[in-house]
């Protein structure tokens, strides 16, 4: 009985078979689209949805555009850097230095803060050199004492800096001998009013008024009138000669008196002119 049935299943199986098409079965063997052919036998991949925008390309995933023109702040981008303090151009030394105190070394030039402390006082110590060490000029000790070497004044600086400075009338005491330079040297050199270029050894000339009180312009220690005598007229040898103070005194050095000269007249010698005038010294 089960046998029978068996029999009866594949019958019908078979003729449902029969009812099929072996190209629904078969792809390779035929196309369910017999006029397209396929280079690669097998139909394209369904497009996806179009689009206008340009394919992808190797470059960069960002816009570049986007980023220079509408993303960044133009204004941050001209910004100068920050800075960690307020910006200032003034040297190092402006914010306070000790007035006189060494600094550095710049090769031949010495470096001090300033009088004010507010900067920088820089000295050449060419030809000599700049001693870090020393922290001065290595061109002579400053402990060294002024002296006259010739007729010039050599000294040393306290910076280390040789100074010669020549005398126009020698040198003594270690000091120029230099009328008019207000040195107060009164013996330098016989000068015995050195602050009056007028007062000086061998002065020739004459004056009216004195200097510092004293009419002594030639130091000599004296007093020398420039007329001490009264007029006297002489005719001697046909010519006339003699000038002086009318009168019996001749004023003191500075002050007024009549002077008179003497001149021929006829056969005699006559005072002419007479004329008010100040007694000179010297």
């Amino acid at each position: 009985m089960a046998r029978l049935a068996l029999v009866v299943i594949a019958g019908l199986l078979a003729a449902c078979w029969a009812d099929f098409p072996d190209s629904r079965f078969n792809q390779q063997d035929a196309s369910p689209w017999p006029d397209i052919v396929y280079p690669d036998g097998q139909p394209p991949l369904p497009d996806g949805p179009k689009s206008d925008s340009p394919p992808p390309t190797d470059g960069p995933l960002v816009d570049q555009s986007l980023v220079d023109q509408s993303l960044v702040d133009q204004s941050l981008v001209d910004a100068p850097p920050p800075t960690e303090g307020p910006v200032t151009d003034l040297p190092l030394t402006d914010a306070g230095c000790t007035p006189g105190v060494f600094l550095q070394c710049n090769k031949k030039l010495l470096e001090k803060c300033n009088a004010t402390g507010t900067g920088v006082d820089t000295i050449n110590c060419a030809p000599g050199n700049c001693d870090d060490t020393l922290k001065r000029c290595d061109n002579c000790d400053p402990a060294t004492p002024v002296a006259c070497v010739g007729s010039a004044v050599v000294s040393c600086s306290a910076d280390g800096v040789a100074t010669s400075t020549p005398c126009a009338l020698g040198c003594q005491n270690a000091q120029c001998c230099v009328d008019g330079d207000s040195d107060g040297i009164s013996d330098c050199g016989g000068d015995c009013d050195d602050s009056d270029p007028n007062v000086f050894p061998n002065q020739t000339a004459f004056f009216d008024v004195p200097s510092n009180g004293s009419f002594d312009y030639n130091c000599d220690n004296t007093v020398e009138q420039e007329y001490p005598d009264m007029v006297n007229c002489q005719l001697v040898g046909g010519t006339c000669t003699g000038s002086g103070w009318v009168g019996t005194t001749a004023p003191a050095c500075g002050a007024q008196g009549s002077f008179a000269t003497c001149k021929k007249q006829g056969n005699t010698c006559i005072t002419d002119p007479i004329q008010p005038q100040k007694q000179g010294c010297r």
